[in-house]
């Protein structure tokens, strides 16, 4: 859903080079607490090194990303969404 050069972007924006970046995942977690669940969505840019930058609703990256990607419409039915993942040639 993100191509390398939208990548590329979100790298120049965390000051991250993007050759580190593995992979690009927005979650959605849902923990119940009694009665009432509490939902957290964030994206997770996943780095070479197994290491993850965590970016949640309140970063200023999240929209651009869901912007991006057309986000907004997966963001209440899935749990997981790939967004980008580099994938070594063979």
């Amino acid at each position: 859903m993100l191509s390398e050069r939208d990548v590329g972007e979100i790298c120049e924006r965390l000051c991250l080079p993007a050759a580190d970046v593995c992979g690009v995942v927005y979650r959605r977690d849902t923990v119940d607490c009694g009665d009432t669940a509490i939902t957290y969505r964030h994206i997770d840019v996943e780095l070479s090194y197994g290491e993850f930058i965590e970016m949640d609703e309140q970063a200023d990256l999240f929209p651009f990303i869901c912007g991006l990607c057309d986000l907004d419409r997966l963001r209440e039915t899935e749990d997981e969404v790939v967004l980008y993942e580099n994938t070594p040639e063979a």
